[in-house]
Order: structure tokens, then C-alpha cells, then sequence
């Protein structure tokens, strides 16, 4: 909530700017924040005579929308190399370019940004992560225009994997 000053009056009126109504909370919900997302790259490689040959190679995977503006979590390996990225919601073939903000290849991360500021999003757990609670992962598996959604449990607390040298804050 906000305070805002009205010129006219020596009063203070409230504002309501609450974007918790954005928030996930369903699993209908979760497809509109979880996107398809759709690469296009130029690899360069060298052949067995060690000629230098490049071709336009297509990725795609999966990421999830973590903020009403547009901040998108990805894997690295999904948009590693490419010159495009576009992402795709739920059931919808018209695409919105995403930009590259932050990577990191030692934790296969990647932060995207489209932009907009009426995204539904997930937020990030800030509880102690307990064995055995009941999660659920959803996503475009290999870029697949199908939403899929499983149910898991957590099954390690911690996989220790943050280097200094190579993380997305």
C-alpha cells in the first residue's frame, strides 16, 4: 500500500499497488506462469579437416516467470548459444522476445526478461526445506507445446553447489 499526497487537501489517501493478486497459487495458475521458451542459435565447429563450419541450431525448454515485470528462470543449457530467444505461454502461438540478462553455466542457470508488468509468478520458497514434503514440476519437457505437470517429494535438503566464481545472485 501506498501513501499518496493530494495536492488540494493537507490529507493522506491510500493507494493499493498490491501485485500479490499475480502470485501463483493454483495449478491453474502456474500455466500462466510457466513458459515455453524457444532458441535459435549459430554454432561454430570445426569438422574432422578442422575447417570451420557454422549451422543455425534451434533449443528449446522450459522456464518460470518469478516477478510480475517479466524475470524469467531458466536453465543455462536452454538458451546457451543462441542469437534468439523467444518465450510462449500456455496454449499460445505468438511469441515475446526475451533478452539475456544473467547466466551461469556451473549452476545451469539463466535469468531472461520480457517485457509487460501483469505476469502471474511463482515466489521463491523462503522456508526451511524439509525432506519428504510434497512438491510439483511443471514445463514444456524438451520444448514440447504440451504443458506438463508432475508430483515429487524433496528428496535432498541441499546439493551444495554455489561457487563464488560462478553464480547468479
Amino acid at each position: 500500500v501506498t501513501s499518496i499526497e493530494t495536492p488540494t487537501s493537507s490529507s493522506t489517501s491510500l493507494v493499493s499497488n498490491d501485485i500479490s493478486e499475480l502470485l501463483v497459487d493454483t495449478i491453474e495458475e502456474a500455466q500462466d506462469a510457466v513458459v515455453r521458451i524457444v532458441t535459435q542459435g549459430e554454432y561454430v565447429f570445426p569438422d574432422d579437416n578442422f575447417d570451420i563450419n557454422s549451422e543455425m541450431i534451434p533449443g528449446s525448454g522450459s522456464g518460470f516467470i518469478i516477478s510480475n515485470d517479466g524475470y524469467i528462470v531458466t536453465n543455462n543449457h536452454v538458451v546457451a548459444g543462441s542469437s534468439t530467444i523467444e518465450v510462449f505461454f500456455n496454449n499460445d502461438d505468438k511469441s515475446i522476445p526475451a533478452q539475456l540478462i544473467a547466466k551461469s553455466e556451473c549452476l545451469d542457470l539463466a535469468l531472461l526478461k520480457i517485457r509487460g508488468d501483469e505476469y502471474n509468478y511463482f515466489q521463491f520458497n523462503t522456508e526451511d526445506t524439509i525432506i519428504g514434503t510434497e512438491i510439483r514440476a511443471a514445463g514444456y519437457p524438451l520444448g514440447d507445446k504440451q504443458f506438463t505437470l508432475t508430483d515429487g517429494i524433496i528428496s535432498k535438503v541441499s546439493a551444495d553447489s554455489v561457487q563464488t566464481w560462478a553464480y547468479v545472485q
